[in-house]
């Protein structure tokens, strides 16, 4: 049991569950870190593919290619918080960060490298 004035630390992908005996408040944060980008990119892949395959009717009748793939990443960032292009957005600014920074780690900095490599091909191959 939680005492008040107590903070309980939840890592990333650790499953829990919350029972308040009375009024409570509760802060928290869905984070997305190095221990799990992987993870969020393969929900997010997935996020994806549900969006286009629901959507995908009304892709005949847009005028452009870009004009489907930015209405597949409204309804994404609709339902999940964040769309392909946002998370691709937010890698890039995190590559930039890590370059300036000469004790970064080499592996994060590739990681990131290679989840925008596959975003941008994600964007363009799956429509």
């Amino acid at each position: 049991v939680q005492e008040p004035g107590e903070l309980i630390f939840v890592p990333s992908g650790w499953y829990h569950e919350v029972y308040n005996q009375t009024s409570s408040i509760s802060i928290n944060h869905n984070w997305l870190n190095e221990c799990n980008i992987e993870m969020v990119y393969q929900h997010l892949k997935e996020e994806w593919k549900q969006t286009v395959n629901a959507i995908i009717d009304i892709k005949d009748i847009m005028a452009e290619k870009k004009d489907f793939i930015l209405e597949c990443n409204k309804l994404m960032h609709r339902n999940t918080g964040m769309s392909l292009y946002e998370f691709r957005f937010f890698i890039l600014f995190y590559i930039e960060k890590y370059k300036k920074n000469v004790s970064s780690s080499i592996a994060a900095l590739e990681l990131l490298t290679k989840i925008v490599a596959d975003v941008n091909l994600e964007l363009i191959d799956s429509v």
